[in-house]
């Protein structure tokens, strides 16, 4: 018994038996290389002395009487027990230091990004422990306990809990400091707006406490009076300064410094520990840089200010969510907010555009290892992510559907591997998220996102984005979808019965991404190419791509960070992008209508030189019907096998005429040579002649129906030999010549089928050229097919049509950014007016209790119960109430400033065909010219200015609009 259980007070020895001796080794310990895992896993130092243990002692498990066992050997011992075995945990004094070792191996496994949390190899597996039936281990003894938890997981997990506990409280100072010192700009700045006034029991008060505290310009460590009435954090908050505890900080930092910090952040994202390290570059050339307390080295920053950094972006969080609180914002307000051109009021517009478009796409560059920080309990719901409840929705409706799952291989559904996560096993080894889901709108915001754990792009990943979008966004609209892999997407819905009604009505539309459906195969192009369909504009549906640029800077912060600290960083990133769409929006409205004009006037002067040639608009929209039939995926598969077998004789009368040339070589050197064999060359040439007799017969009599919508991988082949180096291409294009020639002869075709006329032409054509698509000799070509103007003049024809569907689009989103601007003023008017009520009625209230004493008088009701949120009083809730409300007033009139002077006045005059200004654009116009001491004038100015501009032939003021519109419009104002 005390060799199977050592003393946990003392370390482990031995060296007292005899190195060859087998009971010299204790049963626990482990071989050299595990004990060599061991140490490093239990942060001890490395000992090189072969067989001496640790002599630091770890957290132990007491078995009761004298059994023992410590660190390592506990961990080891508990995978082999049982469940329920009560199991009581020894901590030693040692323990003390696992906090400092924690934090230096997370440093040293990539700096911030590890959230100095600490890190495990989970690929790595302990060796095996004895059977049950070892005859050294008792069987009782094989318990299961749970995973032994260090110090150091136990003081993080407090440590959040405490963070949490206190950020009502720390928003409350924050947002009343904040409105105090008009964000830290006015002579209130530097004041403290938390000296205690010690009026507090005496026992409550404590000495003077030393506290770095951090500026943009310099650092200085001061002695800060402290209270037990008031946490410490709280303390230094309201003097200005974000501490990196919750209770006892030594370090702080101000908020104008985090606030620098995360503007910079936002644009180029650089590593927190990075850029507080050169900040302190910054201080050590100015003013130098100060030691710990106690201490002669330099303090590192490190840890303490990404500590600041969270809490302060978990206030930022907070403040958002108390304004979508009281402002009663519903999904389809979030989603305006975040796009007001997609999601925005509709009044007074067509049936026809789509509600919205939006595109999905997955990127797994943004997996983070499973060796990342895995010490986290940090718990927030980030308001991008797509709540789990929509893909367990969507995930159970597919796994119902399962039976009606039928084997199809209708154009390329089946032959991606991003499809349904069709990556190979293996794959997700070593990551914990291996990626990101995203759907954002055709203006390039990103309207929400899903994290994948150990997972690819799954079917039920994009029917939950489309559920919640149909569903609580917009029960009413319509919807168009791009996917990269649109074409399998569909095919699974319609086989699955999933959004069968809602296709079929038009509700719902599925297309493939512009550039991406180059890649799909022709029949897969006719389906789902949106340039092809109805309803889909010129959106490219790319939006997703330009969105994971934007997040690029990302993927290397994110690979060790922690869950929470990379969910944080894609959500504050994402929210810099929106706000800059958000900001542009007139821009890009102005830039598509351009685009829209421009394309549209191309495809006008291509329809006008098809029409010269006999090809007027309804001749070619019965071409490419007719087109669009021969293309259909079920007489595709009606025709296939018949195709291939064609292609397949085309191949062999090719692999033919080389044996029948090398026939004839050989029967030429056998009649020079008089030999023997020459009967059996001039047999085995007659053979030949016959078989190529019989082929060519059969050419002539299935006239090789292949055309170009219907071209397979043995075609390809024949095309590439045709076109080889190696063959004996000139004798080809003889045969090839011959052939067009008889088939003129005897069909008289209009027009005729082209002539090779030589292998170099043949050799400077590319394999898109319509001379591949000549090979239909059956019947005369369809003009879609084989007339150069017809072809041409269907491509502007469904140009002419997008572009018919983007102008009324534009019109219908500029009329809702609009509206939703002057909606979104109405609402925050609003709400502050009564927070600003209910505030008046507490203060007097409160001032009654205070002078008479009736504390029988009921208390005023707030606008809305935030008790649950705040957990303040209601004086306090109403101050942090109105403050968060005037903030986002500030950022509203920004947003309006920004759309005037990007001339949405212009644009809606433009757009909207002349129809008077609303009374809402008209609402925004005071609002901003008001701002700046203007007059708004009468809207026969904004026509004769209109005039102006037609008549310099520019209807949009040409690249310098902005400035030209801004520009005429101080000159018509009268200015104070």
């Amino acid at each position: 018994s005390a060799h199977l259980a050592p003393s946990a007070h003392a370390p482990l020895n031995t060296s007292a038996s005899s190195p060859r001796s087998p009971m010299s080794r204790n049963l626990f310990q482990p071989s050299r290389r595990q004990q060599k895992r061991e140490e490093r896993d239990a942060h001890l130092p490395y000992s090189k002395s072969r067989g001496e243990a640790p002599d630091v002692i770890l957290p132990s498990i007491d078995l009761g009487g004298s059994r023992k066992l410590t660190g390592a050997e506990a961990n080891r011992w508990r995978d082999q027990q049982p469940e329920e075995a009560p199991v009581r945990f020894v901590t030693e004094e040692a323990d003390v230091d696992e906090d400092r070792r924690q934090r230096q191996r997370s440093e040293s496994f990539g700096g911030d990004d590890s959230n100095d949390y600490g890190t495990h190899d989970e690929d790595e597996e302990d060796e095996p422990l004895p059977s049950h039936g070892s005859t050294f281990l008792p069987a009782h003894l094989f318990t299961p306990i749970p995973r032994l938890r260090t110090q150091y997981d136990l003081k993080l997990e407090a440590r959040a809990m405490r963070w949490e506990q206190l950020r009502p409280l720390l928003f409350a100072i924050y947002s009343h400091r904040k409105a105090a010192t008009q964000n830290s700009t006015n002579e209130h700045a530097d004041a403290d707006f938390g000296a205690c006034t010690f009026k507090c029991a005496a026992t409550s008060r404590r000495p003077p406490r030393p506290i770095l505290l951090v500026q943009s310009h310099r650092q200085d460590s001061r002695l800060v009076n402290f209270c037990g009435c008031k946490n410490d954090s709280l303390r230094l908050l309201a003097m200005g300064y974000v501490a990196s505890s919750p209770d006892v900080p030594t370090t702080a930092f101000s908020v104008v410094l985090l606030e620098e910090f995360m503007a910079t952040w936002r644009v180029a994202p650089v590593s927190m520990t990075g850029w507080i390290e050169g900040k302190w570059e910054f201080h050590r050339e100015r003013l130098g840089v100060l030691s710990g307390l106690g201490s002669m080295q330099e303090k590192d920053p490190g840890g303490a200010f990404r500590e600041a950094v969270r809490v302060y972006r978990d206030l930022q969080l907070l403040e958002q969510k108390l304004i979508s609180i009281t402002l009663s914002e519903t999904e389809r307000d979030v989603q305006a907010k975040r796009c007001p051109a997609c999601f925005g009021p509709r009044v007074d517009e067509p049936l026809g555009p789509a509600s919205a478009l939006l595109c999905i796409d997955g990127n797994f560059q943004h997996y983070r290892k499973a060796t990342a920080a895995k010490y986290d309990y940090r718990h927030h719901r980030y308001p991008l992510f797509l709540p789990q409840r929509y893909m367990d929705e969507a995930k159970a409706k597919v796994a119902a559907t399962e039976a009606h799952k039928a084997l199809d291989d209708e154009a390329c559904s089946d032959s991606w591997t991003a499809k349904d996560d069709g990556n190979p096993d293996g794959i997700y080894s070593g990551k914990i998220d291996s990626g990101l889901m995203a759907c954002v709108c055709r203006h390039d915001a990103c309207m929400s996102m899903i994290n994948l754990i150990k997972s690819g792009e799954k079917l039920y990943y994009a029917i939950a984005f489309i559920e919640y979008f149909m569903t609580d966004v917009d029960p009413t609209g319509s919807l168009k979808i791009f996917y990269d892999v649109g074409c399998n997407l569909f095919a699974h819905c319609r086989k699955r019965k999933i959004f069968v009604p809602e296709i079929a009505s038009g509700r719902l539309g599925i297309a493939l991404a512009v550039f991406h459906a180059f890649a799909h195969n022709w029949l897969c192009q006719m389906s789902f190419n949106p340039r092809f369909l109805l309803g889909f504009g010129l959106t490219d549906g790319e939006g997703t791509e330009r969105f994971w640029s934007f997040l690029s800077r990302l993927v290397s912060l994110n690979r060790r960070a922690s869950s929470s600290l990379r969910l944080s960083n894609i959500q504050t990133r994402a929210d810099y992008h929106n706000t800059k769409h958000r900001l542009g929006l007139v821009v890009w409205l102005k830039r598509k209508a351009r685009t829209t004009v421009t394309r549209a006037n191309t495809a006008r002067v291509g329809l006008q030189l098809a029409a010269t040639h006999g090809w007027s608009n309804s001749n070619l929209q019965a071409q490419w019907k007719a087109q669009q039939e021969d293309s259909l995926p079920s007489r595709n598969r009606d025709v296939a096998k018949e195709t291939k077998a064609k292609s397949k004789k085309l191949g062999a009368l090719l692999l033919l005429q080389d044996d029948l040339t090398a026939a004839t070589g050989v029967l030429q050197n056998a009649i020079n040579t008089a030999s023997d064999s020459v009967v059996n060359a001039i047999t085995a040439l007659v053979a030949l002649a016959k078989r190529k007799t019989a082929l060519t017969e059969d050419i002539d009599a299935a006239k090789l129906g292949v055309a170009d919508t219907e071209r397979n991988n043995d075609l390809q082949k024949v095309l590439r030999k045709l076109t080889s180096p190696t063959a004996n291409i000139s004798t080809a294009v003889t045969i090839y010549d011959k052939c067009v020639a008889l088939y003129i002869q005897k069909y008289s075709p209009n027009p005729p089928p082209r002539y090779a006329r030589s292998a170099d032409h043949i050799l400077k054509l590319d394999l898109g050229d319509p001379f591949f698509s000549d090979t239909t000799f059956h019947e005369a070509p369809a003009p879609w097919r084989a007339n150069q103007y017809c072809r041409d003049g269907i491509t502007w024809l469904l140009q002419s049509e997008r572009c018919a569907e983007e102008d009324p689009r534009i019109s219908c989103e500029v009329r809702r950014i609009v509206y939703w601007a002057s909606q979104q003023t109405a609402s925050l008017a609003l709400r502050v007016t009564r927070w600003e009520d209910a505030l008046r009625a507490w203060n007097r209230w409160e001032e009654r209790i205070a002078v008479d004493g009736e504390e029988e008088v009921v208390a005023p009701a707030l606008p809305l119960d935030l008790e649950g949120l705040l957990h303040l009083p209601p004086g306090a809730i109403c101050e942090v109430v109105l403050n968060a409300l005037r903030d986002e007033q500030k950022r509203h009139r920004r947003l309006e400033r920004q759309w005037i002077a990007d001339g949405l006045l212009r644009l809606w005059d433009v757009q909207l065909g002349g129809k008077p200004r609303s009374i809402e654009l008209l609402g925004i116009m005071s609002r901003v010219y008001k701002e700046y001491g203007m007059e708004v004038v009468a809207q026969e100015a904004s026509e004769d200015e209109e005039r102006e501009a037609q008549e310099e032939g520019d209807e949009y003021a040409g690249a310098e609009g902005d400035d030209i519109d801004a520009a005429l419009a101080l000159a018509r104002l009268n200015v104070d």
